[in-house]
This record gives structure tokens, sequence and C-alpha cells, in this order.
């Protein structure tokens, strides 16, 4: 899935955190509506992408910090 993929490359660049990817995710759901296909940023992998992402994140965070 391109959207997984894409959410993915911006998480590893560190730029981004699994919290601030819906600004990401509603523009790619509007503008596939503007062109009148079906989002594709919906269902049950990107939840799980960003609970994976989370949850990876604060781990490294509690890292860090130890």
């Amino acid at each position: 899935n391109a959207v997984l993929l894409y959410m993915g490359a911006l998480l590893r660049r560190g730029t981004e955190v699994a919290g601030s990817m819906q600004p990401y995710l509603l523009a790619i759901k509007n503008y596939h509506k503007e062109l009148g296909y079906d989002g594709p940023a919906k269902g049950q992998a990107v939840v799980r992408m960003l609970k994976s992402a989370t949850f990876l994140q604060a781990h490294d965070l509690a890292k860090a910090g130890q």
C-alpha cells in the first residue's frame, strides 16, 4: 500500500511522529475524493501502523532518557 510506504518514510526520517500523521492522511483522503476515488488512507493497516509507530517512538524516547 503506497500510503503505508509514505507514512513509513516520513516516520523513518524522524521529522514526524505518529501523532502528527493525521494532516497527511486527511490531505491524501481529500485529494482522492476530489478526483472521485475512494480514499486509500483508511482501514486497519493504517491504524496498526500508527499504533506501532507510537509504541516504537515512546520506547525510543524512554530508552534515550535512561
